[in-house]
This record gives structure tokens, C-alpha cells and sequence, in this order.
């Protein structure tokens, strides 16, 4: 798109070395180690015709290309996993919720007196299945908290709130404004994955870490 710190006043062979410098750098600080994505860095070029393409295209085609496909992608991204996450932590609350009532309600049969009418189907149910469906209520439960669904949800809401506004505020973004506008966007897009990389590292230092640590 050709924005800061990539403008076209650079040359080419500028911009490329700087990209390449910038990739580098993101790699180090998140301490991946993915081997398939370190091979791609090694033995593809970085910089692709294509790219240079888009680069040397003009205003109104970077703009057009620009709202597209980039914006409209992550807007639809960020939609989807805000759904996602919303309908897995719906999920997973009704299911922690119905397996705590079936316990009490298997708890409540070992207080009942056998003369006492009940359903039959309640009556048919061991008394002590009440153990296993707490573990098993404790556990959908633990899995939602930590899997943070409702957490994500909200996050990817905000997420692609502000995406939407954004893509309307491009309207009226001129030649003089589009670099700035780009790396206000991009900021937005990347806040969300900067987290989500901070807590892979962190499941993987956690993963890997020695007993004496």
C-alpha cells in the first residue's frame, strides 16, 4: 500500500530489505519455531511479483484493492470467531448447567423416601451417578474458563466493531490520508493476534518448561 514506514519515495530495493528486517524482528520477539513456516522464509522470496504489482498500482486501484480484500477479510475473520466462540461458550454453559441438575437431582433421590411419588424416570436413575455427573459439570466448566470462549467472544466483537467503522471511514479517505488510514487499520487488526500470540507463547513456555522450573 505503499504507507509508512514503506513509502513509495523509498526504492525498491529499500523497501525490500526493510521488509525482510521487519519480518525477521516480528519472528524473533514471538519466538516461534514453526519448522514449515521457518523453511518458507528460507527458500521463498518474501517480496512477490504480485506484491510489487499492487505496489505500483495507483491510488483509487490500492484503495478499491485495499477495502476489498484486506478489510473486508479480516472484518469477516473476526465476525466468525466472535460467533464461534459465543455459540461454544453457550454450548458449554448449558451442558455444565443441565449436569449439575441432574446431579441434585440424583443427590436429592438418596433424601426421598422410596414411598415418596417420583417420576420414573428419575426413580430409574443410580444414586450414585450424582459423582461422576459433578465431575463431569466441574470439568465443562473448568474447559469453558479456560478455553475463555465468553472472554474471546467479546474481544472479537469489539474487534470487528471497530473493522466496520473503519471500512465505512475509508470512504472519504484521500491519496494524502490512505498511509495513515492503512496503519491505523492494520494496528486494529493486529491487536487482537498480538494477545493471541503472547498466550501461545505462554502455553508453550508452560508446555516445555523442565519440573525444576
Amino acid at each position: 500500500m505503499g504507507a509508512e514506514p514503506f513509502n513509495s519515495h523509498y526504492t525498491d530495493e529499500q523497501v525490500e530489505s526493510h521488509f525482510i528486517g521487519e519480518l525477521n524482528r516480528i519472528w524473533e520477539l514471538n519466538e516461534m519455531g514453526d519448522k514449515e513456516i521457518d523453511d518458507t522464509l528460507k527458500k521463498t522470496p518474501q517480496v512477490t511479483e504480485w506484491m510489487k504489482n499492487v505496489r505500483d498500482s495507483s491510488f483509487k486501484e490500492k484503495k478499491c484493492y485495499y477495502c476489498n480484500t484486506r478489510i473486508q477479510s479480516q472484518l469477516n475473520w473476526y465476525q466468525q470467531k466472535a460467533a464461534f466462540n459465543k455459540k461454544q461458550a453457550t454450548l458449554f454453559s448449558r451442558c455444565s448447567r443441565a449436569a449439575y441438575l441432574l446431579a441434585m437431582a440424583v443427590a436429592c433421590l438418596q433424601l426421598i423416601d422410596s414411598s415418596y411419588p417420583i417420576p420414573n424416570w428419575l426413580s430409574e436413575l443410580p444414586t450414585w451417578l450424582s459423582e461422576p455427573l459433578l465431575v463431569i459439570a466441574a470439568g465443562l466448566l473448568g474447559w469453558t474458563q479456560a478455553k475463555k470462549y465468553s472472554e474471546l467472544a467479546s474481544s472479537y466483537s469489539l474487534t470487528a466493531r471497530e473493522i466496520s467503522r473503519l471500512q465505512k471511514r475509508m470512504v472519504d479517505v484521500t491519496e494524502e490520508q490512505f498511509g495513515d488510514f492503512v496503519n491505523d487499520a492494520e494496528t486494529a487488526f493486529s491487536r487482537e493476534h498480538t494477545q493471541w500470540a503472547a498466550r501461545q507463547i505462554k502455553i508453550t513456555a508452560a508446555t516445555y518448561a523442565s519440573p525444576a522450573e
